[in-house]
């Protein structure tokens, strides 16, 4: 005998949801128009200014924008200022044998802790809890101004799902060389007349030696060697036929 077909019933459970939450909207302005304002910016802000300025400048626009393309550019440009301006302390406390001065001659407390004299030259003063506080101040001020700032960038990069390989895109790659090579151009033109890709001078430094700036620019070249040999790699590991 045959059985009788029972139909089989599924029961399924309505789940509930709760209210969803909001999504938080970022408060941006248009990239444009943030562009557009830069010819408005007073020129103490940018002339004879170094070119960690600059970089607070790029950043600035970015956490107004919010664009992704500026903070790539600004943290690729971050990476490049800072090996190059603690490459320079770092020669200065090899050849000088003074350490960290670089740092203190080029900040706005300076006169806490050094004095400049009519030859263009310093002393640094006795050493006193004025003046290791002053010092403190430097450094706190140094690491936020350079790392601080290069972290806090990186951060949201990650944060968005970003990664190293976005930073490595020759857009990227040639728009923040061309920034520094801008900076350079520049500052040769305002301070002596003639354009330069790489400046040299004691125009916006207080420095010790110009080697200084031979020492950062060797260094920010490194970096960007760095990243355009991992853009070519990138480039062409698909292209080669694989070797058996």
């Amino acid at each position: 005998m045959c059985q009788e077909y029972v139909p089989k019933t599924i029961s399924v459970k309505k789940q509930t949801t709760g209210p969803t939450k909001p999504r938080k909207t970022t408060w941006r302005l248009p990239l444009p128009l943030v562009v557009a304002a830069l010819p408005f910016l007073p020129t103490a802000m940018y002339v004879n200014r170094g070119y960690t300025v600059w970089f607070h400048l790029v950043s600035t626009i970015y956490f107004l924008s919010r664009s992704p393309f500026v903070r790539q550019v600004a943290i690729l440009q971050g990476v490049g200022i800072c090996l190059g301006w603690y490459s320079a302390i770092i020669y200065d406390a090899i050849v000088e044998g003074t350490f960290c001065h670089t740092l203190y001659r080029n900040m706005p407390n300076r006169s806490n802790y050094l004095l400049d004299l009519d030859d263009g030259g310093y002393e640094m003063l006795d050493i006193t809890f004025q003046s290791l506080a002053h010092k403190l101040l430097a450094h706190t001020l140094d690491f936020i101004g350079h790392p601080g700032l290069l972290w806090l960038l990186i951060a949201s990069h990650k944060a968005s799902g970003g990664s190293f390989v976005d930073l490595a895109s020759w857009n990227v790659i040639a728009s923040a060389w061309y920034l520094s090579r801008s900076w350079s151009l520049f500052h040769s033109y305002v301070n002596q007349g003639r354009f330069a890709l790489w400046y040299f001078g004691h125009d916006i430094y207080n420095l010790a030696s110009l080697d200084c700036y031979l020492v950062a620019y060797v260094a920010e070249a490194v970096c960007f060697a760095g990243v355009a040999s991992y853009r070519l790699h990138k480039d062409f590991e698909g292209r080669l036929p694989l070797r058996e």
